[in-house]
């Protein structure tokens, strides 16, 4: 019996099997329907909201023949409970454990999505939804989103790149921090950053002071660099930063050092005039013209200016098209159809 592969983060792979995973995107890219999941069954659970990752999930799975039960947190779905060993008289009426094995029977695959509660850096830092289910499910759990990652989005950022370069050789990839109105998680800039700096690209990290990602995400992507004998650079000078860029991805984040106080970490942004984080065209003019990323939903206005997002060398409704064929490629990395007709 194969042992189950389950997908937390991207960085969970060698870089051969992302490259992997990004040439059986393009294999599966003209895709409309295949057998190839055939009597297979995909349980989507959203316990947080969605918008492209649901219906990219849902689509790629029907493509490739699977049938699909997908489960939304509200009044039709029990409110779980994650620590071990606690007494449940509290709001949740029902533990991981047992959820995480009733599925098990019901499906061959389980994807989570879990945003975090953002009270406690510690304890959303561990993540304990989706390694609860990845401990307690005798199937695959596919991360759909957590406190820490976000492997389906950064496997579509990947294809995306490559695709838009071409037969030009990679060079500089910018990651800005920008302003927003909430203090959002960082699931997408950390698996952006260990994506880009493990696939060999030459990173660079740019945020206002106090904005650093996690320091353990940081040394990882550190070693991801050495290894590709590429430079990893983070520095709070937007300027430099932007200068020769390749492509500019930008996203907001949390500060880790007052977690869980938004309102201290809101007051501080407008204190400091932040607002002046925004991708527009003054910044986007000291890059190699460089194409603009984003994830999605994003905030115009605020995050990118209607000239960047809306010019040609936007590439955000590639990434969301990505997301169906690279999550494609995820589910038969896990169900080991890799290669498979």
């Amino acid at each position: 019996m194969n042992e189950k592969i389950d997908i937390h983060s991207l960085d969970d792979l060698s870089k051969a099997e992302v490259e992997e995973l990004i040439e059986v995107s393009e294999k599966y890219r003209p895709l409309s329907k295949s057998d190839i999941l055939k009597g297979k069954a995909i349980i989507l659970l959203f316990l947080s909201p969605s918008l492209r990752t649901r219906v990219s999930m849902e689509r790629a799975a029907q493509q490739l023949g699977a049938d699909v039960v997908t489960l939304q947190s509200g009044a039709s779905l029990w409110q779980f409970e994650v620590d071990e060993g606690i007494v449940m008289n509290g709001a949740a009426a029902e533990h991981m454990k047992e959820a995480s094995r009733v599925l098990s029977r019901y499906g061959h695959l389980i994807a989570v999505r879990a945003f975090p509660n953002r009270e406690s850096w510690e304890d959303d830092a561990q993540d304990k939804v989706h390694n609860g289910f990845m401990k307690w499910a005798s199937v695959p759990v596919l991360n759909l989103e957590s406190s820490l990652y976000h492997p389906c989005q950064s496997l579509a950022d990947l294809i995306t790149m490559k695709r838009a370069l071409g037969s030009k050789k990679p060079g500089k990839v910018v990651m800005t921090w920008c302003n927003h109105p909430k203090a959002l998680p960082v699931a997408v800039p950390t698996s952006f950053a260990l994506a880009a700096s493990q696939m060999g690209w030459d990173l660079t990290i740019t945020h206002p002071e106090h904005y650093d990602l996690p320091a353990e995400i940081i040394e990882r992507c550190q070693k991801h660099a050495a290894a590709n004998n590429q430079k990893l650079t983070i520095t709070s000078n937007r300027e430099d930063a932007f200068a020769d860029a390749q492509f500019v991805y930008a996203k907001s984040w949390g500060r880790l050092d007052c977690y869980g106080d938004t309102e201290r970490e809101l007051a501080d942004r407008k204190a400091r005039g932040l607002e002046k984080w925004i991708v527009d065209e003054s910044i986007m003019a000291s890059t190699d013209n460089a194409w603009f990323m984003h994830c999605l939903p994003v905030r115009r206005g605020v995050i990118v200016s209607d000239g960047v997002i809306d010019s040609p060398q936007s590439l955000v409704f590639e990434q969301a098209e990505n997301r169906l064929h690279g999550q494609k490629a995820l589910l038969l990395k896990q169900f080991q159809k890799l290669g498979n007709d």
